[in-house]
Order: structure tokens, then C-alpha cells, then sequence
């Protein structure tokens, strides 16, 4: 599934392609989570594109202040830019500009969602950093005897962070996976309230050098630890690995266990 790293490369080469370009065409391939052409029609077609914006694990294609789409790639989904629909496989919906090239979005399981002007709820995004110390302790209190990584990949708490980057967050401040929310002292609390954005962002300038012109997949070569082509990080440490709240969880022994 594409982290917010990966969703923040893709809306910022988004931009780049149809910034200032118009809507000319909608073509809904699978509807079940989408809205209808019609609704497209209505709302955004023969409107300019002024951006496209990464909250969380959403994208959302800006038409001026008021009106906009939304797209949820959900687990298998992603994006293409392409000026042959036919050569474009899964096709979800495309989205036809006035230079003849259109946005695709695709999904093999047909779970993607476009909907337009998709609610923006009020969860922080965590790239931004957004959540103060306090409302990150209070939101941590009430996962208290969970594993971290469960706080840390729960979208009602901080949208954004997926099984990967939860992995590396942990790994970046030493802390186990399963450790327990109730357990983790306070100088580890503002640790990881600290390391969250500057993870993802690590990530979202790994990915711009590897891939700049990204705009689906999913960049991990870079990662220390949530790799399953590693055996061991460049220290030297072997990688593990355990179930955590469902999560195929990556870690080393050097990663303390509070519990």
C-alpha cells in the first residue's frame, strides 16, 4: 500500500503534469466506490486544475478553493499518466486534460475510491506534524496496555502512517513494535512524538531522489529495516521479525522492549 511519502511524491508530480490544464473528460470504469460521471460533470469538468494535496493516505485534485475530488488508492491501488487509455490495465477512472493526456487511476482489486469534493475530517496528518505533545500523550493514554505500533498505524489517531513507516519510526528511536503504550517512559514519549515527521519526511526525500517522477508504487529500497531483502541493518544487527496487532513487524534486538 502507497505511504504518505509515496502519496506526497505522487500529488507533487500530479501537480507538475496538470497544474493550470483543463478537465475535458471523465470515463468511470468501476463505480462501486466512485461517484457517477455525471456527479464529475457537474462539478469539476472543464474546470482548472490549481493542485494536488496529500492529506494522509488520500489525494485530492484542487479545481480552484471550493471544489475538488478525492481519491483513496486503498490497498493495491495507484496512479498513471497516460495519453492511451488502452495501454492502462485496471482501469477505475480517467481524468482527460486539454493536452490529451489523462490521469488514471487503477486498482486490481477495485477497492480505489474517487469521490468528489470527499470529506476532509480533522484527524492530524502526521507528515505535518500537526498533533501537539499533549494530544499525542492523551491519545497514547488511551491505547494503554496496546503495542505502540497499533497507536501508530490507527488513522483516528494520525492519518498517514502505514506497517512500513511505523517500522522505521520504531527502529529510528529504538523502541520494540510491541512495546506497550502504558509502558513507554515520557522521555521516549517525546521521542517518538519528535521522530514522526522527520521519518516521513526522510522518506518523501528518498523517494524524490530514487524515483522523482513517481506517481505510483511504493518506494522500500531505501529502508534500514522494514525490508525482506535484508538479513542485517549496516550495523550489523540481524533483522527480526513478529506478528504485532496483525502486522508483519520488522525490528532488531537493539530496539528496547517496555512492557
Amino acid at each position: 500500500m502507497p505511504e504518505l511519502p509515496d502519496l506526497t511524491v505522487f500529488s507533487e508530480n500530479l501537480t507538475k503534469a496538470f497544474k493550470g490544464k483543463t478537465l475535458t473528460s471523465v470515463r468511470i470504469f468501476h463505480g462501486k466506490r466512485c461517484d457517477a460521471s455525471q456527479v464529475f460533470e457537474e462539478n469539476v469538468l472543464n474546470k482548472t486544475l490549481s493542485e494536488v494535496k496529500t492529506i494522509g493516505k488520500e489525494m485530492f485534485f484542487h479545481f480552484g478553493e471550493d471544489v475538488h475530488f478525492g481519491v483513496h488508492l486503498m490497498l493495491k491501488g495507484g496512479t498513471a499518466i497516460s495519453e492511451d487509455l488502452e495501454s492502462i490495465s485496471y482501469k477505475i477512472a480517467a481524468f482527460g486534460f486539454n493536452d490529451g493526456k489523462f490521469v488514471v487511476i487503477t486498482d486490481p482489486q477495485r477497492w480505489a475510491k474517487v469521490i468528489v469534493n470527499l470529506a476532509k475530517d480533522s484527524t492530524p496528518d502526521a507528515l505535518l506534524g500537526s498533533l501537539t505533545l499533549d494530544d499525542f500523550k492523551s491519545a497514547l493514554r488511551r491505547f494503554h496496555g496496546k503495542p505502540v505500533k497499533a497507536f501508530l498505524i490507527d488513522q483516528a489517531v494520525m492519518k498517514g502512517i502505514g506497517n512500513a513507516y511505523a517500522d522505521e519510526i520504531l527502529y529510528d528511536i529504538k523502541v520494540d513494535p510491541a512495546s506497550l503504550c502504558n509502558k513507554l517512559p515520557d522521555e521516549i514519549i517525546v521521542s517518538l512524538h519528535k521522530q514522526i515527521p522527520l521519518t516521513l519526511q526522510w522518506g518523501v526525500d528518498e523517494i524524490r531522489k530514487l524515483t522523482p517522477d513517481a506517481v505510483s508504487g511504493e518506494g522500500r529500497t531505501f529502508m534500514r529495516v522494514h525490508r525482506k531483502d535484508l538479513d542485517k541493518t549496516t550495523t550489523g544487527f540481524i533483522i527480526q521479525q513478529k506478528d504485532v496487532s496483525g502486522k508483519t513487524s520488522y525490528f532488531t534486538e537493539e530496539q528496547i522492549y517496555y512492557g
